[in-house]
C-alpha cells in the first residue's frame, strides 16, 4: 500500500464501544458454528460458503469461450473476488476430478493448461 492509501485507511481508525465490540463477538460466533469450508465478504457481509459455491462461475467463464487456459480462469476470478490463486486453482481441479471440466491441451503447469466443459 501506498502511504496515500494508509493515511486514508487511518480516517476509520478508532477504538471500539462496547456495543461494537458486543456487535462483533455476536458475528464471530455466528461463523464458528457455520463451520464452512470458506467464508467471503459479501455486500460487505462475512459469508459463510462450501467450494461449490464458485463451480457455477467457473463454469460459466469457460463456457463463455469454450476453452480457455486455467491461468486465465483464475485471473478472471481473481479481479472479481480478491481471494488467493490456489484457491481458485484446487477448486478447478475439483472439476476436472468430477468430470465437469476436461483438459484438452496438456502441460507440465497446471495453470497453463487448456481446458473446457464436458457437455
Amino acid at each position: 500500500m501506498t502511504s496515500k492509501e494508509l493515511d486514508k485507511l487511518s480516517t476509520y481508525e478508532h477504538i471500539l464501544s462496547k456495543e461494537e465490540i458486543n456487535k462483533l463477538s455476536e458475528e464471530w460466533d455466528r461463523i464458528k458454528k457455520e463451520n464452512s469450508d470458506l467464508r467471503i465478504i459479501q455486500d460487505g457481509k462475512v459469508v459463510s460458503i462450501n467450494y461449490d459455491y464458485f463451480n457455477d462461475e467457473i463454469i460459466s467463464i469457460v463456457d463463455k469461450k469454450e476453452s480457455i487456459s486455467v491461468m486465465d480462469i483464475i485471473y478472471e476470478l481473481i479481479v472479481k473476488y480478491h481471494l488467493c490463486d490456489s484457491l481458485f486453482k484446487f477448486l478447478i481441479k475439483r472439476l476436472i476430478d468430477t468430470g465437469k471440466m476436461k483438459i484438452i491441451e496438456s502441460n507440465e503447469r497446471f495453470i497453463s493448461c487448456i481446458v473446457t466443459i464436458v457437455k
